[in-house]
């Protein structure tokens, strides 16, 4: 009979763990998603106060510009730094540990041995590698597009 008192600390540890993770990413997630949200309220009131100050006359020139701008830039700092897919990045770990947990303590038999907790936790390293992996694919800067055209650049012509 395997060592249930093992089983049980085990069970808590990785429990524990789970909640950390899943706290986490819900933290992320919601951060994310708010700044994004943020981000584009304000994209839009400028264009819309660049818009009216353009047509009532009621800002200068320069001020009209400079609202003009900032839907711009705010785009340009969206589409690098990619908040929206980063939240839901963040929700999917969320969704997937908060599942890993409801196996862990909903799913597996009364008195689980402690190769029911590896195969969770097993599970959970894997998932935290596969997600590790995605973010380093799609958020981690690169600059390899510049380096490429540097490259283009500097190659002679025949």
């Amino acid at each position: 009979m395997p060592d249930s008192s093992e089983a049980k600390l085990r069970k808590d540890e990785l429990a524990r763990q789970l909640d950390d993770a899943i706290e986490e990413a819900l933290f992320w997630a919601r951060g994310n998603y708010r700044i994004s949200l943020i981000l584009m309220i304000l994209a839009v009131c400028a264009s819309i106060t660049a818009g009216i100050g353009g047509l009532t006359d009621k800002f200068g020139a320069q001020l009209t510009g400079s609202l003009a701008l900032v839907p711009g830039a705010i785009a340009l700092l969206v589409s690098n730094i990619k908040f929206q897919d980063k939240s839901n990045w963040h929700y999917q770990r969320y969704y997937e540990s908060a599942a890993l947990k409801s196996r862990l303590l909903l799913q597996l038999p009364e008195i689980p041995t402690v190769d029911h907790i590896a195969g969770i936790a097993k599970e959970r390293d894997e998932m935290e590698a596969r997600l590790s992996k995605e973010w380093d694919d799609k958020f981690t800067l690169n600059f390899s597009a510049f380096d490429a055209r540097k490259q283009q650049n500097t190659q002679p012509t025949t």
